[in-house]
């Protein structure tokens, strides 16, 4: 982690075309990606330099012809070149591009971020049951602009017994916000009057003032992420057709997979930079394997012609996409129509999410390699000339649904 030890590196490297195989552990190998993608760069003229990002998970299980007989960094560098010498046709080259480096470890820091988020939560919520239980009687949700003003006017109930209703009831949230009024005001005081709160102490209120202070500072980080995504979107628009060769850039990406209903800039950032771009991939089916949302058939001893969503693939992507296809099932009609088509054939509710998921990834791979907006009245005009039948009844069932219809055109919604 030295410049003299990556100089060192490169003056051991030989002559001639290279191939060189880099294995991701997180963020200790950015530096290393950065310098070589900026070497590879400079001596292009004299040769063919390829860098190949391995994934840990492959080359682990390769077992080569020589199985190991211990693990050391000398011997995991020579296993992970053997992988690269027999893989290197099948594996795709890595080009580096620091901005989009940069915003990949923004996709990874809002992840922590967000789970650092949820902990702090609960936190508080174990630190108002000690300081005031009875607080959830007057708000309930504590984690609100005013519930959050009020809690560091009178973190436990102790200080809220000793305080006025007047004074209480001009504390707001912001300059121009509504203030908790007098009727609150003295629910909340007789609340605490009555309460069987144990903390009294000073300190029992700071930590909860303090884990309040946490909570705002790890959402303002929240806000600045979703700004520089968005940012950088907006940048993008004005070069979509500067790479038409190479297929849509990474902006242009992440706003064609934005324009999904139940997809929205932060979760179209994160399968997108997660995935380090879906123009890559071959095949609606190469994405769908990749973000682990494909079936997979499973014909082993007893177990004949079973079905199941396959294990290998990108969890994190998954789990992401499984919520955005349970939103996009009650926000678009075509999604809707989908799930409820597979229920009707048979499947769980769960299932036909599931199969909504894998609609989603190959609908999301066929707006980027056609570089179209997602259009909402396209795809019921599809689903009505493959299933008119089932539209009708779908749309009979489901035509007071309001949330169903916002984007669709009123032609969508007649029913014979």
């Amino acid at each position: 982690m030295t410049r003299e030890g990556i100089e060192n590196l490169a003056s051991i490297l030989p002559e001639g075309d290279l191939t060189i195989g880099i294995e991701a552990s997180g963020r200790i190998d950015h530096n290393l990606t950065a310098w070589f993608g900026q070497w590879a760069l400079a001596c292009q003229r004299k040769r063919s330099v390829k860098i190949i990002r391995i994934n840990p998970g492959q080359s682990a299980r390769f077992g080569g012809p020589k199985p190991r007989r211990d693990q050391t960094d000398g011997s995991d560098s020579q296993h992970i070149a053997e992988f690269t010498r027999v893989y290197a046709l099948r594996l795709e080259q890595f080009n580096y591009d620091r901005k989009v480096q940069w915003l990949s470890r923004l996709v990874s820091e809002r992840q922590r971020l967000v789970e650092d988020q949820t902990a702090t939560k609960n936190r508080i919520h174990e630190q108002l049951l000690v300081c005031f239980p009875e607080f959830v009687q007057i708000f309930k949700d504590p984690f609100s602009k005013l519930a959050q003003a009020v809690l560091r006017e009178v973190p436990t109930a102790r200080c809220a017994a000793r305080r006025q209703a007047l004074s209480l009831a001009r504390v707001k949230a912001e300059r121009k916000g509504a203030s908790l009024g007098i009727e609150q005001a003295r629910q909340l005081i007789k609340l605490a009057e009555r309460s069987i709160a144990s903390a009294g102490e000073d300190h029992d209120g700071k930590a909860l003032i303090f884990l309040l202070d946490e909570l705002d500072l790890i959402g303002s980080r929240l806000d600045s992420i979703k700004n520089a995504f968005a940012n950088y979107v907006e940048e993008g628009k004005s070069k979509i057709g500067t790479d038409s060769d190479k297929g849509p850039s990474t902006a242009r990406q992440i706003e064609l997979l934005d324009s999904m209903p139940g997809m929205a800039l932060i979760s179209a950032s994160s399968m997108v930079l997660g995935t380090r771009g879906i123009g890559r991939f071959c095949s609606g089916k190469a994405l769908s394997a990749q973000w682990a949302s494909c079936p997979e058939r499973v014909q082993t001893g007893t177990s004949l012609n079973k079905t199941k969503l396959t294990k290998r693939g990108d969890h994190k992507r998954r789990a992401m996409l499984y919520l955005n296809a349970q939103t996009a099932c009650m926000h678009d009609p075509a999604f809707a129509f989908h799930r409820w088509r597979m229920i009707q054939k048979g499947l769980t509710p769960q299932q036909a999410v599931c199969a909504a998921m894998n609609r989603m990834a190959r609908i999301s791979w066929t707006l980027v390699a056609k570089n179209q907006l997602y259009d909402i009245n396209h795809m019921i005009d599809q689903i009505k000339i493959h299933h008119a039948d089932l539209w009708k009844t779908f749309v009979r069932l489901h035509q007071n649904d309001r949330k169903l219809w916002k984007k669709v055109e009123p032609k969508h919604r007649k029913i014979a």
